[in-house]
């Protein structure tokens, strides 16, 4: 795991831990550097190579999903959402579909509750067979 030394201290907070986990599951994981210019995107990370955002989820709605989905497309097509375990699940996938359906740009959406980690590309979503993955 690499954190660049522009990373921020209010990213790192919620980063960290993601990219802790991912990096003890064996992932090559780097923490990117802060863009701090208009129209430039800023997304937080790489995992094996490919650019990704973290979102932390503000509240146990579905429009927290849709929300977190939402800004993190403005930033990478790859977006991870750390949830905790006990998040209600239709919130959850009914975010997910509403949102991948109306942004074209959203490629992949990860989960990590706890331990455990789903990934979902777009397909799977918009075909709804990423529904019940998640016990």
């Amino acid at each position: 795991m690499d954190i660049h030394e522009n990373h921020g201290k209010q990213e790192s907070r919620g980063n960290l831990p993601i990219a802790l986990f991912l990096a003890q599951q064996g992932e090559c994981v780097c923490l990117l550097g802060i863009v701090d210019k208009p129209n430039v995107k800023s997304p937080d990370a790489t995992r094996n190579g490919v650019i990704w955002e973290f979102k932390i989820p503000q509240g146990r709605t579905e429009n927290a999903i849709d929300k977190a989905l939402r800004d993190g497309s403005r930033q990478a097509s790859h977006i991870l959402l750390q949830l905790p375990a006990d998040f209600n699940r239709n919130f959850l996938e009914g975010g997910i579909y509403n949102r991948t359906q109306r942004t074209e740009a959203i490629a992949e959406v990860a989960v990590l509750m706890d331990e455990d980690l789903y990934t979902f590309g777009r397909e799977m979503i918009i075909t709804n067979a990423f529904r019940g993955v998640i016990p």
